[in-house]
This record gives C-alpha cells, sequence and structure tokens, in this order.
C-alpha cells in the first residue's frame, strides 16, 4: 500500500492537501482535507448586534469580502422586514460586480492560465512568457479595486451597507471617475476570456480527460436569467431539468450539512436525494447551465460559444474556467450598466430598519457560487442563532469525488513512479474550482511512504 499526499494544494485560496492512498490494483481511499483553522464566525455573532455581523463577516475572506458583506445585510433585512432604497440596491449591485471583476480576474490571469498552457512553474513562467498580459490583468484588476473603494469604502473587508441601505451616497462625480478607464478594462477582460477559449479549445483532449460526473447545480436566478444579487435559488437536475425553485428564505428545506472526520468543512447535499446522491455544485458553471441567458453584450456570445462547443448543460470541471471567463465579462458590462443608471446616484439612499425577534435569510452569489447567510435576532436586535453555507463548502464534495476517479486514471503513471505529473494533474482539477479557503498560496510538497 502506499500514500501520495499532496501537501498543500498550491495556487488557492487557502490550506487544503490532498491524501490518496493506492494499492497495486486500485485507489483506495481518497481525502480532500480543508485544514484551514476553524475561526468559529457563527458562534462569534452570536450576542452581537445584528448591524455589527455585515461588517464582521466580512473579515472571513479577503478575496470574497463584499459578498460576505452584502449576504449578511440582506439577511438582518430580511429578519427585520426592512427595504432599502433603488439606489442602495444599485450600489450594492455595483459593489458586488466589482467583487466578481477581481476575484475572476485573479484567478484567470493568475491560477488558471497558467494550466491551461501548461506552465507547471505557474505565474512565475507566465510573467517569463506574457508580461505585458500579466500587466494588463492588474491593470483589470485594479479597476475592481477602485469600484470597491469608492462603494464600499475600501480596499478590502467593505463596512458601507447597513441594514435599511448604504452610508454613503453615489454622487456624479464618483460615477464620472468610475467610467473612466472601463473601456481600457473590459478590452482586457475581453482578452482574457479569447485567450480562455482559445488555449482549452486547441487542446480538449488533454485539458478534457479529467472525469466529469454529472451533478445537479445550483444558483440565483432572476426570472431564468443571470443574477448576483436577488432571485430565487434553482436546483436543475445534471439533464438540465428544473428540480427545485424556491424562494431564498426555504433554503433548508431543500439543503442540508453533515460533518466530515477528515475536514473542517462540513458537506452539503440536497435532501430530496440524500447525503449519498445529492451532491451538487456552485459557481460559474452552475449559473452558466441554469441561466437561459447573460442578457446583451459580449458575455452573451461567450455562453453561446460555451454551449456550441460542449453542450447546453455542461459537466466537465475543467469548464469552470470559460464559465468564469464569461462571467468576468459580464461582470464588466454589469458595471457600465449600474453606473449608467441614473438612479444610482439618487440621495435616497437609506430606510428605517427595526431590530424584531424574527430569522432572516440573505443570499448573494459570490464568485465561487450560491452564499447563505442565515440569522435569528432576538427583540433586542441581538443575534441568537447564524448559520452560513459558504460556495466552495458545496462544491468540496464534487472536487473529493472527481479527485477520486482521476486518480484511478492516473494510478498506471502513480504505479510508475511518474508522481509529478499525476500530482500536478491532480492539482489542476481543484483549482478548476477556484476554492476559497483563505487568501494563502504556498509551495507543494509531495511525499510517498510504502
Amino acid at each position: 500500500m502506499k500514500e501520495l499526499v499532496l501537501q498543500p494544494v498550491t495556487r488557492i485560496e487557502g490550506h487544503a492537501r490532498v491524501y490518496i492512498r493506492i494499492s497495486e490494483e486500485a485507489v483506495q481511499d481518497v481525502q480532500l482535507n480543508v485544514i484551514e483553522s476553524p475561526r468559529f464566525f457563527e458562534r462569534l455573532l452570536v450576542g452581537r448586534p445584528a448591524e455589527e455581523a455585515p461588517r464582521l463577516t466580512a473579515r472571513i475572506c479577503g478575496v470574497c469580502h463584499a459578498t460576505h458583506h452584502l449576504a449578511s445585510v440582506k439577511a438582518v433585512e430580511a429578519a427585520w422586514e426592512a427595504t432599502p432604497p433603488a439606489s442602495a440596491r444599485l450600489a450594492r449591485e455595483l459593489l458586488l460586480a466589482s467583487n466578481h471583476v477581481t476575484s475572476h480576474c485573479l484567478h484567470l490571469a493568475l491560477l488558471s492560465l497558467p494550466d491551461l498552457m501548461r506552465l507547471k512553474k505557474g505565474v512565475v513562467s507566465l510573467i517569463e512568457e506574457r508580461r505585458q498580459l500579466v500587466r494588463e490583468a492588474f491593470k483589470l484588476h485594479e479597476y475592481g479595486l477602485k469600484i470597491t473603494r469608492e462603494i464600499g469604502g475600501r480596499d478590502v473587508h467593505s463596512i458601507t451597507a447597513l441594514p435599511g441601505g448604504m452610508s454613503v451616497a453615489v454622487d456624479g462625480s464618483k460615477v464620472e471617475g468610475l467610467r473612466q478607464g472601463w473601456e481600457e478594462a473590459y478590452a482586457v477582460a475581453t482578452s482574457l476570456a479569447d485567450l480562455a477559449f482559445e488555449t482549452l479549445e486547441a487542446q480538449p483532449n488533454i485539458f478534457l480527460e479529467a472525469p466529469s460526473t454529472p451533478t445537479c447545480y445550483m444558483a440565483l436566478h432572476r426570472s431564468g436569467g443571470h443574477s448576483l444579487y436577488e432571485g430565487a435559488l434553482r436546483v436543475i437536475t445534471p439533464e438540465g431539468t428544473v428540480m427545485h425553485d424556491f424562494d431564498v428564505a426555504e433554503y433548508s428545506r431543500y439543503v442540508a450539512e453533515e460533518s466530515s472526520e477528515h475536514s473542517y468543512v462540513k458537506y452539503p447535499y440536497l435532501i430530496t436525494l440524500g447525503p449519498e446522491r445529492g451532491r451538487y455544485r456552485v459557481g460559474p458553471l452552475a449559473r452558466a447551465n441554469i441561466a437561459a441567458s447573460f442578457g446583451e453584450g459580449k458575455a452573451e456570445e461567450y455562453l453561446g460559444r460555451l454551449r456550441r462547443r460542449f453542450g447546453r448543460i455542461v459537466h466537465h470541471p475543467m469548464l469552470y474556467h470559460l464559465a468564469r471567463a464569461t462571467e468576468l465579462v459580464k461582470a464588466m458590462e454589469s458595471v457600465r450598466a449600474l453606473l449608467d443608471d441614473p438612479v444610482l446616484v439618487s440621495n435616497d439612499l437609506f430606510t428605517e430598519a427595526r431590530p424584531k425577534r424574527a430569522r432572516g435569510v440573505g443570499v448573494v452569489e459570490a464568485p465561487r457560487g450560491s452564499l447563505i447567510h442565515d440569522y435569528e435576532t432576538d427583540s433586542d436586535g441581538l443575534v441568537t442563532r447564524a448559520n452560513l453555507i459558504v460556495a466552495t463548502s458545496q462544491n468540496v464534495p464534487s472536487m473529493e469525488a472527481e479527485v477520486k476517479d482521476y486518480a484511478s486514471r492516473l494510478l498506471p503513471k502513480m504505479l510508475l513512479g511518474d508522481l509529478e505529473e499525476a500530482s500536478w494533474r491532480i492539482e489542476t482539477l481543484v483549482r478548476a474550482y477556484d476554492p476559497c479557503l483563505s487568501c494563502a498560496t504556498h509551495f507543494v510538497e509531495v511525499e510517498t511512504t510504502s
């Protein structure tokens, strides 16, 4: 019996390792160990004023901070029955779009393109071969951060969303400043999307040799179309048939979680199918599969290109890259549409939110998938219970199952001692999901014991 340990997995946000136990005949066991230290945010919120939750939960992640900020404030508003004005909602949508721009840009340019271009030294090799591309990607990222600063109050850990609205108005001069640079940034987004599509399409037999296991998918939608900030949650079958369509407040009737002995991440599943068969995926691929349309613009063209080449419902994890590239373009188009909406600059940005004993659920689409915040408050507005289901945890069961399938296919290479190639290929599979465990990048060590 041999063990293969990939520790830690590189070019992801956070700390994880893959443990594989193999015999001469088969892969006996695979574990995706998420070893990021638990920080107990759900317990930390209990006893605190609910108004503090959006600022506290933004600290969960340095990459997805705006999405936690917004899901949290929506949960408090749902509990207290507070409806923010239209201008505040548009400002929040703009903040959310900027988070998708910065996150998708970083993953495409620095984490996934080296895989698609088979550059095993990662971004170091990418800089050597495509220095100008990397420079342009950083410009696009800075444009996204510019929006985040103006709307969210700071580069990281947004602070401006309050139960009932926003604390800062978006004036005309601020909008004009954000319009500057959009054309250049949009051109970079489409260039990154073109490169991702062209690179994968040119070598599909190489990248699509990894396992492709059909699963269910879940995402927000608005009248069947692509939506990040609001709407109902929809679950589709592997064939694309609508399985569930429900208000976000009812999510606990459809999604449950179970603990794992080998990971700090809980494993969500669809209740109707049970823990064994109820795996589902979220994120860019889920949104691409569920949405009838991405609206007008180039993003819709990329979506059509993805579907014409690979099918209306696509399952292969490596196609997360193309769905993510499509969403990067869509996020930039949403930024422009929001900046051009005159309602955005209205000074009517806040309504009173009165504390009450209640439960509220807030959901937004984070870059990596549906993010759920579920709070209960007492009559003084203090949090008495909190439950968070983050996007990556919903994808972990699929990642683990696919790593096991891929390891089985790579077994002959591993038995012959080609551990470097096998471990690299397994890492590319995990990276395709862009798992967000924290913001850290390390080197990988492969250890084998007999």
